[in-house]
């Protein structure tokens, strides 16, 4: 049985999935650049064993889903950097750092490597959308550049309207691969572009994801749209919150009162609730992952 194969087990199951935590802040954590319009994907250019050092210490915090520092490198944002010659390349140096670090720790049976794709508009901003045509064509290039890199999993993440929501998930399907989706809402009902949760879940429903849910945005939120997303789904349901907030400099500011062991408490809450995909999103540590396996384990037989 493949990581992957465990993983739909254990859902199947009840039990719970880990994702890992965030890239770009831990990164900035470690010194790395981590300023526009590339942010995380700057290390990818000058830091990538820095990039590979925090994915192997997801790893090794109990993580089942390492995600691939992909985010901002869609062809269109290496244009805005002039870096369009590496629209090819980046994508594909992010799965080959995370693979590496998969195999260095021995942990091929058991990690699944999972390609990003995130909103073309780095500023969660709803109407900032580009056009269709160009979310069909960066999205599917983005989608096929990671699955022939090695990714096995394709998250479709911080997805700020329903409709690039739709067009990720339908490109990221081409691939053949398993595909989340996760929305940034604003309050219980709704998300940040003010669409409401039932509009997204009944828009890409349809479509067959691995599992629908909640990433990027407080525990406070998420805590209470968890229950509306749960009670409009019977597919697996994933959150991942961030610690902090952002700003124009580096991208993020931590917000140091939030500790592992309460965010663990919260998502242990979560996954009461049966949300059974779990993980950190900007501002969360390998610290954070590691309390959440411990946490959300602790009762249950040891992983095989």
């Amino acid at each position: 049985m493949d990581a992957l194969e465990k993983i739909r087990a254990r859902i199947e199951a009840g039990g719970p999935v880990l994702l890992d935590g965030a890239t770009g802040t831990e990164l900035a954590r470690r010194g790395v650049d981590t300023s526009p319009p590339l942010w995380s994907a700057c290390g990818l250019l000058e830091k990538p064993d820095i990039v590979r050092e925090v994915h192997a210490d997801y790893i090794r915090a109990g993580a089942d889903i390492v995600t691939a520092n992909t985010f901002r490198t869609a062809r269109c944002t290496l244009e805005e950097a002039d870096l369009e010659e590496l629209a090819d390349a980046l994508p594909d140096l992010a799965v080959t750092l995370l693979l590496e670090a998969i195999q260095s720790e021995g942990a091929e049976d058991r990690v699944v490597p999972a390609g990003c794709i995130s909103p073309l508009s780095d500023n969660h901003d709803p109407h900032r959308l580009p056009p269709s045509d160009i979310l069909v064509h960066e999205h599917r290039e983005h989608a096929v550049r990671q699955a022939l890199a090695g990714a096995e999993m394709i998250l479709c993440e911080t997805m700020v309207t329903v409709k690039e929501a739709v067009i990720a998930v339908s490109a990221a399907n081409e691939t053949g691969l398993p595909v989340c989706v996760s929305f940034v809402a604003k309050d219980s009902r709704h998300l940040l572009s003010g669409e409401t949760l039932d509009t997204a879940v009944r828009a890409v429903e349809p479509l067959e994801p691995f599992a629908i849910g909640l990433n990027c945005c407080s525990i406070g939120v998420i805590n209470g749209a968890i229950s509306t997303l749960r009670s409009l789904t019977n597919l697996p349901v994933c959150a991942y919150a961030h610690i902090g907030a952002p700003n124009k400099l580096d991208g993020w500011t931590p917000d140091l009162k939030a500790t592992p062991i309460e965010y663990a408490k919260s998502a242990e809450g979560w996954h009461k609730k049966k949300v059974q995909l779990i993980g950190g999103c900007c501002g969360t540590t390998p610290e954070f992952i590691k309390h959440l396996h411990q946490r959300l384990f602790a009762n249950q037989e040891l992983k095989k």
